[in-house]
């Protein structure tokens, strides 16, 4: 599994390269925290880009309640400690 925060979703849709996020090859699935993802949408009005978040959410972008990585869980605390996340968008 690999977890994805708002950043990467937000800067490589804007450059048309989500699909990066994949690894080819491989059926890894690609997760986003619900908290996540609720927070790359309330950008829509203001970036078009996001659309093609929601066209990848329909495809092969998964959106999860809370996510359970490496013994630490992800959900509600992801507010609480951001920085835990960041290790998890790199492959």
């Amino acid at each position: 599994m690999r977890v994805v925060n708002a950043s990467p979703l937000i800067h490589l849709a804007r450059v048309s390269l989500l699909d990066l996020h994949r690894m080819p090859g491989l059926d890894v699935p690609v997760v986003v925290p619900f908290i996540v993802f609720q927070e790359v949408l309330r950008g829509a009005r203001h970036d078009p880009s996001v659309g093609l978040v929601e066209q990848a959410a329909r495809d092969w972008l998964t959106s999860e309640l809370d996510i359970g990585v490496s013994g630490f869980f992800i959900g509600e605390q992801i507010r609480a400690a951001p920085e835990a996340v960041v290790p998890l968008t790199n492959p």
